[in-house]
């Protein structure tokens, strides 16, 4: 119970970053270079260095159940699909625990390089499904909101930097979040 009790607390954290987000989102500025927002590429994913941060805490042998309560979490907050966002996630919390296995995630250039590759990742997936989306929209004779263009392909690298930097100076704080430590198992 305690460690289910864990997994929930990990869905809370993932979805209070992703409220921050969109709060983020919604108070900036709004400035269009073309069909792309920089105002929505500068925000970071918080989601992400939630996922990582958890994955550093408690290992790779969770990063299934990690994964699954991160998009829980990040599925109020995004008009993905929650399979998308699963697999994604998986992604990501694999990446990062492959990335601890060689060394602590506590390691400044570790937990850079893991929270700003899988937000690069989890952005060009996002991407991906909103391509094949809207092009089953249009087969299909669907009506379809918005448009996918390729120049916003540049997006997820600069919301990759801005979460590798959000990782680099608030993970103490990230490590540290209430609920992390029901997940640990003992060693003996």
């Amino acid at each position: 119970m305690k460690r289910a009790s864990g997994f929930v607390l990990v869905a809370f954290w993932v979805a209070f970053a992703c409220a921050l987000q969109v709060a983020l989102l919604a108070f900036g500025p709004w400035v269009d270079l073309g069909t792309a927002s920089v105002t929505r590429a500068l925000v970071p994913d918080l989601g992400i260095c939630v996922l990582v941060a958890a994955v550093a805490r408690v290992g790779r042998h969770d990063a299934v159940g990690l994964a699954i309560a991160a998009t829980v979490g990040r599925a109020a907050f995004t008009g993905a699909t929650p399979f998308a966002l699963l697999a994604g996630s998986i992604v990501v919390a694999y990446l990062a625990g492959s990335l601890g296995r060689m060394a602590e995630l506590d390691r400044p250039f570790l937990r850079v390089t893991s929270a700003g590759v899988g937000a690069l990742l989890f952005g060009w997936w996002l991407l991906f499904v909103d391509f094949v989306r809207v092009g089953e929209a249009r087969a299909s004779g669907a009506l379809s909101f918005g448009e996918v263009v390729a120049p916003l392909a540049w997006a997820p690298l600069v919301t990759a930097f801005t979460t590798a930097l959000v990782a680099f100076a608030l993970w103490p704080m990230l490590r540290a979040l209430p609920g992390l430590r029901r997940l640990e198992r003992s060693v003996f």
